[in-house]
């Protein structure tokens, strides 16, 4: 695993223990970041025990839709585009699944 990938492991049980108090963070908890990319995080009893690093809009969102990789363009067009609908579609599934992974 990466240093990049090391780091946040350790930051996002941090932030949640400031946020949410320690006995939140010591559970089970998963981590999502959505931003210009995104990313989750598994936090078992404090610590990072997993991470999807490389679930990025840029991971064949725009090869899918032909049109972006920028989830908010893709929404908008959603409804009278379909293949910017299935790139969100495709999203939201790889989404569930790490979700899904990550609480078993």
């Amino acid at each position: 695993m990466g240093r990049l990938c090391k780091a946040r492991q350790r930051r996002g049980p941090q932030t949640l223990d400031r946020q949410s108090g320690h006995a939140a963070a010591r559970g089970r908890v998963v981590l999502a970041h959505l931003g210009s990319g995104a990313s989750m995080a598994a936090v078992l009893g404090g610590s990072g025990i997993g991470t999807s690093m490389g679930f990025t809009p840029n991971s064949g969102l725009r090869g899918v839709s032909q049109t972006s990789p920028d989830m908010r363009d893709l929404l908008a067009l959603e409804a009278t585009d379909a293949r910017a609908a299935e790139a969100v579609a495709l999203f939201c599934y790889q989404a569930k699944k790490c979700v899904g992974a990550y609480a078993a």
